[in-house]
């Protein structure tokens, strides 16, 4: 927390200077499709732009050798400091808080290396779906990237809940200015298991 005192997500999403439920140009947009790569260990793809607006600019790949297309966005928010998304993105149960389509984020286990985080995932037209994700902080130059990706062991979905089999990503929050610059990129499972 580095003596930054945490800021209400929900006064942040009501004046518009976080990313959250009903604001139709940032990260909640990029949730549902948007979940990065951690490490593409290949040449990175050619991206084509998908659309864009004031704050944002939306691109994707064509899919993988699995038929997953590699999705990004970078945008740019002059208003938000990285001490306001970093009392959201690295602070794992905090997740429901703000994205709409996570309806739990409990974490399991805290480790040095990270946490283990059970997410469940809601949205209309598709089944529920429940993985427990691997989560933790990179240091960046001026900021820090988020990471996650499908935990090596994955307990018994609950009746009814699809098992996720792919949901790779990282949040990378860089200080521009006063504000920050916030590139996103995934390749999800759009499918379920």
């Amino acid at each position: 927390d580095q003596g930054v005192a945490p800021v209400p997500v929900a006064s942040l999403r009501s004046h518009g200077d976080l990313p959250g439920r009903g604001d139709s140009n940032t990260l909640e947009v990029m949730w549902f499709p948007l979940l990065v790569l951690a490490a593409l260990g290949a040449e990175p793809p050619a991206f084509e732009p998908l659309r864009s607006t004031e704050d944002c600019a939306f691109s994707a790949s064509a899919p993988d050798e699995h038929g997953y297309p590699i999705l990004k966005a970078e945008c740019s928010w002059p208003e938000v400091s990285p001490a306001q998304l970093d009392t959201v993105l690295r602070h794992w149960e905090r997740h429901r808080e703000v994205w709409s389509m996570v309806a739990d984020s409990t974490v399991l286990e805290e480790r040095a290396d990270g946490a283990r985080v059970r997410h469940l995932h809601v949205a209309p037209l598709m089944d529920d779906r429940e993985v427990v994700l691997r989560m933790w902080v990179e240091d960046e130059p001026t900021g820090h990237s988020y990471r996650w990706t499908v935990a090596d062991e994955q307990p018994p979905t609950a009746e009814g809940n699809e098992p996720v089999l792919r949901d790779d990503g990282c949040y990378t929050v860089l200080r521009q200015g006063d504000g920050v610059l916030v590139f996103v990129c995934a390749a999800p499972d759009l499918a379920g298991g």
